[in-house]
């Protein structure tokens, strides 16, 4: 954790101080002894469960932009692939496995991601230069679906 964030463990620091003085504090009624430390231990409870949560939340986006960016780098050796071997055959098998794996992980991230990754961004009439039909429609799907996991990149980075 950076500087910054210790200071979330200034008020969990006050607030167990302030429970400590109110249960040695004699003249207190023990009913507002014990109302105090349980706010108290509630207040410290939820300041150490929001540094766990943010830090939970930190670990699983950086999991997903890494898994993105595996994807995003796998497509364009695939894209590269494709467009510079133009004479032989397109490797639809590996295309289409590519794009069955990186479909099923976006659909972990929820319905508006799938969508977003099935669409096309607008990247039509890209062609590879001396490309057929294949070359080019396959060339084009792999480019597209690149373009949507970068987005997806930028959408969990912070």
């Amino acid at each position: 954790m950076i500087l910054v964030e210790y200071l979330v463990l200034v008020p969990i620091i006050s607030i167990g101080a302030v429970g400590a003085i109110a249960f040695s504090y004699g003249q207190l009624p023990s009913r507002k002894k014990f109302a105090i430390i349980l706010l108290s231990a509630i207040a410290i409870g939820s300041g150490v469960f929001s540094i766990w949560w943010t830090e939970h939340e930190r670990t699983e986006r950086a999991l997903i932009r890494q898994n993105l960016e595996q994807f995003v780098t796998e497509g364009e050796v695939i894209a590269n692939s494709i467009k510079n071997n133009i004479d032989k055959p397109v490797p639809d098998e590996r295309v289409k496995d590519w794009e069955g794996r990186a479909s099923k992980f976006v659909d972990t991230l929820g319905p508006s991601y799938e969508s977003r990754f099935e669409s096309d961004p607008a990247l039509s009439g890209q062609t590879i230069p001396g490309g057929d039909t294949i070359h080019n429609s396959n060339w084009a799907t792999v480019i597209s679906r690149i373009y949507r996991l970068r987005e997806f990149e930028a959408d969990f980075s912070y």
